[in-house]
């Protein structure tokens, strides 16, 4: 499963002053190898020391040639601390580090969920699904392609990936291998059927689970295999004549 580098979830400014900062130990260790003849890990040492100011004493750069660049890394050395120190005190201050955590941890959650339901479509269906699950202590991950749908309060503990479901990485993203469910709750047969083709070609042994929004397309669903098709119509007439007779048996 492709994961999302950590560098990819830091602020712009955060990157620049890590990107520099490398940047001027590549600089400092080339230039001290070349100027002063010192081996490159002692050079780098060299560098090291000299940005950070710590100046142990124990090597000094010789020379007119070797000091005037040994100030000048000194100075790009203090420009760089200020402006890596307040890019990193922005990133802890606006939210930006809870936000990354947030990030990195759903990514361990998903690497780690096995033997799980993937609920595709957080519509009515789908929110119900996972509200009855919570309640039961089932494992599951929602995938929907609007993110909106789950940034509320009440959805904070669960596991949930951004993306279309008819494309394999997303499921591949929601542990489509490991899971052993898949319910397509999608009101779109078509969409519902791609879905479960695709699902079904990444884990064979996968059951599934779909909603029909009409009685031409329950066929469709068992040529591919469906375990299971779901039309709400019947199941709420099923639910409003159990009402009656139970009643009228009362």
């Amino acid at each position: 499963m492709a994961k999302s580098p950590l560098w990819s979830l830091l602020p712009k400014g955060l990157k620049i002053s890590v990107l520099i900062f490398i940047l001027v130990l590549i600089a400092g260790t080339i230039g001290f190898h070349l100027i002063q003849g010192r081996t490159l890990f002692t050079s780098l040492y060299w560098t090291v020391e000299t940005v950070t100011t710590v100046g142990y004493g124990d090597i000094l750069p010789t020379g007119i040639a070797g000091r005037g660049f040994a100030i000048g890394i000194m100075l790009m050395g203090v420009s760089l601390g200020l402006y890596a120190l307040s890019s990193m005190v922005g990133f802890m201050v606006s939210g930006e580090f809870s936000r990354v955590r947030k990030v990195v941890n759903l990514n361990i959650q998903l690497e780690n969920i096995k033997d799980h339901v993937i609920i595709c479509g957080y519509g009515r269906v789908g929110r119900k699904a996972a509200e009855k699950m919570d309640r039961l202590g089932l494992k599951y991950v929602i995938v929907d392609k609007n993110r909106d749908v789950y940034n509320t309060p009440e959805n904070g503990h669960r596991l949930f990936v951004s993306g279309d479901a008819t494309i394999g990485s997303v499921l591949s993203r929601a542990g489509i291998a490991r899971a052993s469910f898949i319910i397509s709750c999608i009101p779109d047969d078509s969409v519902n059927l791609y879905i479960i083709m695709e699902a079904v070609e990444m884990n064979p042994k996968i059951k599934t689970i779909v909603r029909a929004s009409r009685e031409e397309s329950i066929k469709r669903y068992r040529k591919v295999g469906v375990t299971e098709v779901i039309l709400p119509e019947e199941v709420a007439a099923d639910q409003m004549v159990n009402f009656i007779v139970d009643d009228l048996s009362s």
